[in-house]
């Protein structure tokens, strides 16, 4: 019989929770990625269709000029 080393605290477990832990790096460099580049048809993709908002986060500031 094989002996195995204790899995460490927070290591994923198998092969797929190292594919699930990829797809999140993915998903997230891909919201940072679209948001900096305002790039709002892709960034507007990553949500589900059924995102519930107070409005808060889409308002834009509008400045003056003087």
């Amino acid at each position: 019989m094989v002996s195995t080393k204790r899995q460490e605290a927070g290591a994923p477990a198998n092969l797929d929770d190292l594919l699930a832990v990829e797809a999140i790096k993915q998903l997230k460099g891909n919201y940072f990625r679209y948001l900096d580049t305002k790039h709002w048809e892709a960034w507007r993709q990553l949500f589900t269709d059924d995102l519930r908002t107070d409005g808060t986060f889409f308002r834009t500031r509008r400045t003056t000029s003087s």
